[in-house]
């Protein structure tokens, strides 16, 4: 696609026989280009290097976009004879794509009663380019869930939450700018918990799962979301687990398991009673 941002900033540096050299005069020609001049004697040999300054990330427009490539022509000219240079040097800038990486998980309660909420939440960092509203999904482990791809290999899972962030700056960037905390937190609302398959017991501890950047399902496509340009052969830290501790709800305990329990506590009731008449007779 056409690139649709800011333009680069462009700027040379210059060693003229091995040593540093900053006799450089830039100015803006009425054509728009940017032309850098210096003197060199006829013996004199220069070696000139062309930086690209990326501008700032628009969210908007997603510019500059990771694995975008852009060639660079440089039509060298003498302008001492009025000639171009024999061999014009050709090179392809390349922005490096987004690179996504998951870290510990953690919960807002130490275990949770089937039927609340549950928050999940996990940090979030980019080692790559820029990256706007990156889906972050939250499954349950269960055997008879769906089978999904992941950085592990297939897993059978039942997908609970998800939640997006909406700007990941690249790690080194904010690290550049002083910045300590280089990640962001992820949360997703599992709003009904439950203990996947059967127990006999009161609870169970369940292995969640935190993809980012995953394949989108149509829920996601529906909701505007899309996948990530990713380097594909660096995503294995695109995943993260964890364990909670889910307690059954008294509510889910069978109904003869109650009338018994009713029943007993009736029979306590009126021994505890019996036993007071007998020690006032």
């Amino acid at each position: 696609t056409a690139y649709d941002g800011a333009t680069f900033y462009i700027s040379i540096n210059v060693r003229m026989n091995g040593e540093a050299f900053d006799s450089i005069t830039t100015f803006l020609n009425d054509d728009g280009i940017w032309t850098h001049e210096f003197d060199m004697a006829p013996d004199d040999e220069a070696t000139i290097t062309d930086r690209f300054g990326a501008p700032d990330y628009d969210q908007e427009s997603g510019e500059p976009a990771g694995n975008r490539k852009f060639d660079v022509v440089l039509n060298a000219h003498d302008v001492g004879s009025g000639e171009d240079m024999r061999e014009p040097v050709t090179a392809t800038l390349f922005i490096k794509p987004s690179q996504f990486a998951l870290g510990e998980m953690s919960f807002n309660r130490a275990s949770v009663i089937e039927g609340d909420t549950l928050d999940i939440t996990v940090k979030a960092w980019n080692e790559g380019n820029y990256a706007s509203d990156v889906l972050v999904v939250f499954y349950v482990m269960d055997s008879s869930g769906d089978a999904y791809s992941t950085p592990e290999g297939v897993k059978r899972m039942t997908r609970v939450a998800s939640t997006t962030v909406d700007l990941m700056a690249p790690k080194p960037v904010l690290e550049d700018q002083g910045i300590y905390m280089t990640w962001y937190y992820a949360t997703g609302t599992w709003d009904e918990a439950f203990i996947p398959g059967e127990t006999v017991q009161d609870f169970d501890t369940v292995s969640i799962y935190a993809m980012i950047n995953p394949e989108p399902e149509q829920q996601d496509l529906d909701a505007g979301h899309k996948s990530q340009d990713e380097y594909l052969n660096q995503r294995d830290d695109n995943d993260a687990n964890g364990e909670i501790a889910i307690v059954k709800n008294k509510a889910s305990i069978p109904s003869f398991a109650v009338g018994i329990l009713g029943m007993s506590i009736a029979a306590l009731v009126a021994a505890v009673g019996a036993s007071l008449r007998r020690e006032e007779e």
